[in-house]
């Protein structure tokens, strides 16, 4: 991303290359920059911020749900499978015809219970 300010000077550079008889796409070219970002950055000659931070972003669909997690946590926890990794739980759980999650899930949410208590207990969050 790049700063209102940084948009502001590049603008500018740009619009005084192209009054001193430069290209507007050779200007951008210089500099590294797509014409086509010049352009969603400029509307009528103001400079616009990024509205990208801003974005109201919807939740995925396939996002776990409260029961799910806590399902998750508590299949973990049982005594068959405390001692397992999410890639082995997942086929043991499908033996037995049981679906919770994928790999993937099971790990990133433990992933996230274990950083989250660690940062309870320490202070600090571990990475």
């Amino acid at each position: 991303m790049t700063a209102h300010k940084d948009r502001q000077r590049i603008v500018e550079s740009i619009n005084q290359a192209v009054t001193q008889g430069a290209r507007k796409y050779k200007a951008c070219e210089t500099i590294g920059l797509e014409i086509r970002t010049l352009q969603r950055w400029v509307n009528d000659d103001t400079v616009n911020d990024d509205k990208r931070p801003k974005a109201k972003r919807p939740e995925p669909a396939n996002k776990l749900t409260e029961q799910e997690k806590q399902a998750i946590l508590m299949c973990c926890n049982r005594a068959e499978f405390s001692h397992l990794s999410p890639n082995q739980i997942v086929p043991k759980l499908a033996d037995q015809g049981e679906y919770l999650a994928s790999e993937s899930s099971f790990t990133e949410y433990l992933k996230t219970k274990i950083s989250y208590n660690t940062e309870a207990e320490t202070g600090k969050r571990e990475r």
